[in-house]
């Protein structure tokens, strides 16, 4: 959340002895891969902590993580030397402007930093999700291509959830897929 977390149930989140018991039994029915996501996963001070547990449970191949991607250019190095192997990371706009106007925040610098930073520090790959605004980025098709021609990034654009209170919001910027790719 741009404004922070404003309600916030950290006493109810499961603890990190829990969630290696939660880890465990599914890897023990065959589970290999988990992602961590759920808002902004990396809001726990002990994210890095759950990381190293989740990695050390037999079975698991593959942890992944979903951000938002705040401070990602001063914490990513941290989560992938705790084990993190895939990030998937929200991207709404490249123009600084726009992505000011969906995120409530000028963060963009930060998070495309941080996605360097993650390259540079040996991932392979990282999943971008973009969601897709009439009106607001869906002009960005040509700069989002030109951007990922260069790196090794997959791109995902996401149509507009309609939530119960954003019904204007959504009628006036909802952007079908027809409307992006036409």
């Amino acid at each position: 959340m741009p404004d922070g977390c404003l309600d916030h149930h950290h006493s109810e989140a499961l603890t990190v002895d829990e969630i290696r018991r939660l880890v465990t039994a599914f890897a023990s029915v065959g589970v290999e891969k988990i992602r961590l996501t759920g808002g902004e996963p990396t809001l726990r001070q002990d994210f890095s902590g759950i990381v190293r547990t989740i990695k050390q449970i037999p079975g698991i191949k593959k942890l992944a993580m979903t951000t938002n991607g705040y401070k990602m250019d001063q914490r990513v190095t941290d989560w992938l030397d705790a084990g993190i192997d895939a990030i998937n990371v929200s991207v709404d706009s490249l123009d600084p402007r726009a992505f000011e106007l969906i995120t409530g925040h000028n963060r963009l610098r930060e998070i495309l930093s941080g996605i360097q930073n993650a390259f540079d520090h040996g991932l392979p790959s990282i999943k971008v999700n973009a969601v897709a605004m009439k009106g607001i980025n869906d002009d960005e098709l040509d700069a989002f291509l030109d951007w990922i021609r260069d790196y090794p990034v997959s791109i995902r654009f996401i149509e507009l959830m309609q939530t119960g209170n954003n019904q204007d919001f959504f009628q006036n910027c909802l952007s079908p897929h027809q409307l992006i790719f036409s």
